[in-house]
């Protein structure tokens, strides 16, 4: 293999290696638009959680609130019998309900201004979470659309350029297509330089009859890892020659 037909294969790879890597940009700017997507919800539901808690409250208020008037209006029914009371016994015992109706009243206040102590907190704090959850969402939403718009630019730019890949592959023999995109299957790097005198991926030592090979154009496999080996800076020896019958 010469120094042009080698480039033309190399060429091809840096090609695919840049596509993956788009395409694995791709794939990271889909997965944070997803997180962002799941975080705006987040923020969401715990507004809605807060939203249900403050509505419980209300609503525990408003129970508390009508059993005080239905107290209250005992109260009075009971007052009024009081009034009308001719015998001592009937007395005695509205007087004894009258006290175990205000003990109640009693009680039930206090459980009353509790609840609108708890309602008046937890109005406060939803108040400030919709504030913070408009800004965090407000925050998502410019992220989001940040990153669709470079996921957008991306996939028009691999659409612009998957189409170059047909030219490099023409270039290139079938036998060593086929070799390279059996060792494309099995690992992410399938073809890696030589870097001083061993395999780039696995750093197995190449010996010195195939660094020889390989300094000649040649595509080797790694004894070790068997990704596809070339050395780098590869001289075209017919292009030597010919400079060297020039200048004598």
């Amino acid at each position: 293999m010469d120094e042009r037909r080698l480039r033309d294969f190399i060429n091809l790879v840096s090609f695919d290696q840049n596509m993956h890597a788009m395409r694995a940009e791709i794939s990271n700017l889909k997965n944070q638009i997803e997180s962002l997507a799941e975080q705006k919800k987040c923020y969401k539901d715990d507004l809605q959680v807060s939203n249900m808690a403050l509505h419980d409250l209300r609503k525990k208020v408003d129970q508390h609130e009508l059993t005080m008037h239905t107290l209250e209006q005992r109260e009075n029914e009971i007052k009024a019998k009081i009034d009308s009371a001719t015998q001592a016994k009937e007395y005695s015992a509205l007087k004894t309900e009258l006290q175990h109706v205000r003990q109640k009243q009693q009680d039930l206040e206090s459980e009353l201004i509790d609840a609108w102590e708890q309602l008046d907190t937890a109005m406060q704090k939803l108040k400030g979470l919709e504030i913070e959850t408009e800004k965090k969402t407000s925050d998502v939403d410019v992220s989001i659309n940040d990153v669709t718009i470079k996921l957008s630019d991306l996939e028009k730019q691999i659409n612009q350029v998957s189409s170059e890949r047909e030219g490099l592959t023409a270039l290139v023999s079938p036998e060593l297509i086929d070799m390279y995109e059996h060792m494309s299957g099995r690992v992410a790097n399938p073809v890696v330089p030589v870097d001083r005198g061993s395999c780039s991926a696995c750093f197995y030592s190449i010996s010195v009859q195939d660094l020889h090979e390989l300094a000649t154009g040649s595509l080797l496999p790694c004894r070790s890892c068997y990704r596809i080996l070339y050395m780098p800076d590869v001289k075209d020896e017919s292009s030597e020659e010919s400079k060297s019958v020039k200048s004598s």
